[in-house]
């Protein structure tokens, strides 16, 4: 649980070119009675289908069985029987996800119109109207999680805290729609905590292991990547709204909380995966109210992030940057001056230089050269025990 690479990816590309290569055996032109052979193909083909997407479009990354998306109604017609109609619905989530990130590649955040945003909202919510309510949990949280990745592509491309006045109304509630979603997600994770979850308590101010008493719950990778989506976007959101409301940051905060609290209840030992994740929440949202840490969380460059997670490690590391060389640059007996801190952050943001590699022209072969895993970033620099500030007391929320 601790190891620093995750090999989800790694798997998924392997299955997906199985799949793929065994398709080209199958044919969908007869129709009849399904052998064997072909009733687990297309089941593989199904799971390689919904998982290689979902885990796509959490990275931000192009859905790797895209170009194979047409063969859906087919199989379907095949295998509608053997799977339920909350799998089809998510299955269809897929297939929208799939045509939103065609439709959006190669435009940026800073480029995209809020009348293309509407537009895929509402296809979206179409598709919710058409399951049955109450929408099933996990359909709930694919079709939130839609909807968050959505709302968060305006978030990315703000510019400052004072350009946040001077935004429209479109943009704004844009932004408010995925407040709420990461609202609900929020809650909704909340809820899948069992009783006997360690509190926080249990949590160690070492870097020794922590003791979790009772049965763990696993859940699929692309349910804890949802939550840190959501995490980080309400990081951002409280960041960047300078004109919320009293009740609005509370929420906000509280959210947070609840974020960070879930991956712990999730950890199983200090460092793993969760535990960490959920430091990186906790640094982001320590920071987000701060006058000069909360610089961080706008865009200058004009090359907005791909994702928000992305766009959380950029401003952490950031973060990290500055917490770095203000005692190597004044001394810790020194309280830096305003015009100082000013300077060093100046530097800081014209230093940052990582960019997120283009995916345009990569197929899913060379997948393997470039995308171990998203949080290396998170995963490297909060492993360091000199990290210790993350020692401190939960004073914010």
């Amino acid at each position: 649980m601790s190891q620093v690479d995750d090999p989800s990816w790694n798997y998924c590309h392997l299955a997906v070119s199985a799949v793929q290569q065994i398709g080209i055996r199958e044919n969908l032109q007869t129709v009849g009675d399904v052998s064997a052979n072909s009733l687990v193909y297309f089941k593989s083909w199904l799971g390689c289908f919904v998982i290689s997407t979902e885990l796509a479009t959490d990275h931000g990354f192009p859905p790797p069985m895209s170009s194979a998306a047409g063969r859906l109604p087919g199989i379907k017609s095949y295998m509608q029987p053997y799977f339920s109609d909350e799998f089809w619905a998510r299955c269809e989530l897929q297939e929208y996800s799939i045509r939103v990130s065609t439709i959006l590649s190669g435009i940026s955040p800073s480029q995209l119109q809020m009348s293309l945003l509407g537009l895929l909202e509402r296809d979206l919510d179409s598709l919710g109207a058409r399951v049955q309510n109450p929408l099933p949990q996990r359909y709930h949280i694919d079709f939130l999680a839609a909807k968050l990745r959505l709302c968060a592509i305006p978030l990315l491309a703000l510019k400052s805290r004072e350009t946040e006045k001077s935004s429209n109304t479109q943009e704004r509630a844009a932004w408010y729609r995925g407040f709420h979603a990461a609202v609900q997600l929020t809650s909704i994770y909340s809820s899948l905590l069992t009783p006997n979850t360690p509190s926080l308590a249990d949590e160690s101010s070492s870097h020794g292991i922590r003791k979790v008493g009772g049965v763990t719950v696993y859940y699929p990778k692309h349910l804890s990547r949802v939550l840190c989506i959501a995490g980080m976007y309400l990081t951002k959101f409280l960041a960047m709204g300078q004109d919320l409301e009293p009740q609005e940051r509370i929420l906000a905060r509280n959210q947070i909380k609840e974020v960070y609290e879930t991956f712990l209840a999730w950890s199983t030992e200090e460092l793993d995966e969760p535990f960490r994740t959920a430091r990186m929440i906790r640094l982001l949202s320590r920071h987000a109210e701060d006058k000069i840490s909360s610089a961080y969380f706008s865009d200058s460059s004009g090359d907005p992030s791909a994702t928000i997670v992305d766009d959380g490690l950029k401003i952490a590391r950031k973060i990290r940057e500055r917490t770095a060389a203000i005692p190597s640059t004044l001394g810790l007996t020194m309280r830096p001056t305003n015009s100082t801190i000013q300077s060093l952050t100046t530097n800081l943001v014209a230093s940052e230089s990582h960019t997120r590699p283009s995916i345009t022209e990569n197929s899913l072969s060379e997948w393997n050269d470039w995308l171990p895993n998203t949080y290396d970033d998170l995963l490297g620099f909060l492993a360091s025990p000199s990290n210790n500030f993350f020692d401190e007391p939960w004073t914010q929320l």
